[in-house]
């Protein structure tokens, strides 16, 4: 039978050193063991103890290791400096699932009747998500006995029909891992066969729909590119207040992954969301200091003479690049938004990002070491049997 209890995280600083630990502590509903580990930090290697409850539940993520523990209930607390500066946290900030609207202005529209096919695809993801826990989890079974491709993603190829009759194939994706998992992990990577993006997002649109073209399209990004760049002066507008401010900011952080996305923008712009932060969650430099701040923010490359809206997504050989006059902030005020695809990082870069003259964009800083990464795939067109697939063979398989 399982004890109901519950995890609390902290983190604290070593005594001596300062270096940030790390560690959970697990409390039962009924009887709970009081010890305090003894434990010798990775940054100085001197030893300190942490108060805490249960040791065989509880244990230190990072920032120190366990040597020993003391139990109270058989001997005195040990002479050794307790771990000071300790907060108790839930979860982390950057902790995101993508957001995809179905009700908002799609990208996925029919070829013949221009009607969205994004609804068609959640709703097909839904009626087939039994046969989709069956096909993952058997091969779970086989990845954890050592036979499968150690893949980074796990990308199901579903097939659709517009009530036009009209058919497509959806492609979700999500991290592979062998944990649990719910419907909501699944993001839509792309709807291959689907009218082509260069005509749907094009033109004069409202400020609320070139953030859901955007937001849209980032999570297809994640999905087929090796890098994402998020490059915009502004985020929000001078009026906005800060609960909408810091909305805004997240509408767009929860959209890329802290492997892949680089965010470039201006100094003032990023000073103005960390103090929102500071007065209406907590204080970020305290935040920064516990390595729970934002972390797109805190690597984030400055930017300060330049208006330019670029948001693109790149590998070695394949491009695409949303720009026009948009920056990240919704209203109904209209703006000009163009989604463009080339065949190498190189052209893009020659044609948009050398004349910023930011640091770190240079295409000999993106060598192709990703094409190779690996993922699984599983084709409902062959019930499901699961396949490997490479990086480097996503533009010819899921574009």
């Amino acid at each position: 039978m399982m004890i109901l209890h519950t995890k609390n995280n902290y983190k604290g600083k070593c005594p001596h050193c300062r270096n940030i630990i790390e560690f959970h502590s697990v409390h039962f509903n009924l009887d709970n063991d009081y010890v305090e580990i003894i434990s010798t930090c990775d940054s100085c290697n001197e030893k300190f103890k942490i108060v805490i409850e249960n040791p065989d539940e509880s244990y230190i993520v990072y920032g120190a290791f366990k040597e020993s523990y003391v139990d109270y209930e058989i001997h005195d607390k040990s002479q050794y400096q307790e771990i000071n500066g300790v907060i108790r946290f839930e979860g982390s900030i950057n902790d995101h699932k993508m957001i995809y609207d179905t009700k908002t202005k799609p990208i996925y529209e029919c070829c013949h009747c221009n009607k969205s096919l994004e609804g068609i695809a959640f709703e097909k993801l839904d009626s087939v998500f039994s046969e989709i826990i069956t096909a993952y989890y058997d091969y779970t079974t086989i990845d954890i006995k050592g036979y499968g491709y150690d893949p980074k993603k796990a990308i199901f190829l579903l097939n659709i029909k517009c009530s036009c009759s009209a058919e497509y194939t959806a492609i979700f994706y999500k991290k592979y891992d062998h944990g649990g998992f719910e419907i909501s992990d699944f993001n839509l990577g792309n709807i291959s066969g689907s009218k082509p993006l260069e005509s749907v997002i094009d033109g004069t649109m409202s400020k609320d729909d070139c953030m859901e073209v955007l937001k849209k399209t980032l999570v297809r990004w994640e999905l087929l590119f090796d890098k994402v760049l998020v490059i915009t002066p502004f985020v929000g507008h001078q009026y906005l207040s800060d609960e909408k401010l810091i909305d805004t900011w997240f509408s767009i952080l929860s959209q890329i992954s802290k492997d892949k996305a680089k965010l470039i923008t201006r100094t003032a712009s990023l000073n103005k969301v960390k103090k929102a932060i500071s007065d209406n969650i907590h204080d970020y430099n305290e935040l920064e200091e516990y390595h729970l701040s934002v972390t797109h923010i805190d690597e984030a490359t400055k930017l300060q003479a330049s208006h330019a809206k670029i948001y693109c997504g790149f590998s070695h050989d394949y491009c695409e690049i949303i720009h026009g006059s948009a920056n990240i902030v919704y209203g109904p005020s209209k703006e000009q938004i163009t989604f463009k695809s080339y065949n190498s990082y190189e052209e893009l870069y020659n044609k948009f990002l050398h004349q910023l003259g930011a640091k770190g964009l240079h295409f000999n800083e993106y060598p192709n070491n990703s094409g190779k990464t690996s993922n699984v795939i599983f084709d409902e067109s062959e019930n499901f049997k699961c396949h490997q697939i490479l990086n480097e063979d996503f533009k010819e398989l899921l574009l």
